[in-house]
């Protein structure tokens, strides 16, 4: 390292650079960055670096160590999963980035649903299955209404809100299954995270 500062006018540079990390004690970072850059250029900032802290060793993560979370410091006890994709963000922090992406790309995440759906068949059944047992007074209410609608019992509507054809029966009252509430696809989700919202108040 010496050797390569000390080659050609890096000898100048080994000075300069002396000089700017003793006078930068008290300084912030991108000035004293900005000083490197104008000594050495942008490939010499790892050589600075290495001149004023040393050698940089990464820590080797493995399952069970804690870490704090990059996001809002709380401390995380990392799995394989974690460690494998870099994941080092807890579990609040993570859902809340996951809704703010969800909401931002809604049409993107939907694809990407139904897609997953297609291609794993077994797991989308397997899921449904394990729904329907945690969930028998709904599951009921929607046998009861996919009967009538194909006895003719009962017609479906439009959404009403947006007034698609495309609809689902939403039911505000399980105990009523034929008196349902016709909205699409995302009037229905939009429906159910509002009374999620009124029932955690």
């Amino acid at each position: 390292m010496q050797g390569l500062l000390q080659s050609g006018h890096a000898g100048i540079n080994a000075l300069r650079l002396s000089r700017l990390f003793r006078a930068a004690s008290d300084a912030p970072a991108w000035s004293v960055w900005r000083g490197v850059r104008m000594v050495l250029g942008r490939g010499g900032l790892e050589v600075a670096r290495v001149l004023r802290w040393g050698p940089m060793s990464k820590k080797v993560w493995v399952v069970g160590d804690v870490r704090d979370c990059t996001k809002c410091g709380v401390p995380v006890v990392l799995d394989a999963r974690r460690i494998a994709g870099s994941l080092y963000v807890c579990v609040s922090c993570k859902t809340t980035a996951s809704k703010r992406w969800k909401s931002a790309n809604r049409d993107r995440h939907n694809a990407n649903q139904r897609r997953w759906w297609q291609e794993n068949p077994e797991k989308t059944q397997r899921y449904l299955r394990q729904w329907a047992a945690g969930n028998p007074e709904k599951k009921r209410a929607q046998g009861a209404l996919q009967h009538a609608v194909r006895s003719g019992r009962i017609a479906r509507g439009n959404c009403c809100v947006c007034l698609s054809p495309r609809v689902q029966g939403h039911h505000e009252d399980y105990t009523k299954p034929l008196e349902v509430m016709w909205l699409c696809a995302q009037h229905h989700k939009d429906r159910h995270r509002e009374l999620a919202g009124v029932q955690s108040v």
